[in-house]
């Protein structure tokens, strides 16, 4: 899923009231992206529809990083 999706399926008002940002912050990043430091609480907004590793995969290498426990799979 993309991050316009997620930002489409949660509702753009919804996604900002919860990163506790503007309408307009969450919309421009469908143009340039989360930044790093915001991808954990973005995709936490979205109810993980995509995930940090989704946004960065350098800095999230692993699909695992940044996803809370419940989330990953059992080793």
């Amino acid at each position: 899923m993309t991050i316009d999706q997620a930002i489409e399926e949660i509702g753009l008002s919804i996604v900002a009231a919860r990163m506790q940002t503007s309408a307009q912050r969450v919309n421009n990043w469908k143009a340039r992206g989360v930044p790093v430091q915001e991808a954990v609480s973005f995709c936490q907004a979205v109810e993980w529809k995509v995930i940090p590793h989704d946004l960065h995969p350098k800095n999230y290498p692993h699909p695992e990083d940044g996803l809370p426990i419940h989330l990953r799979q059992a080793a």
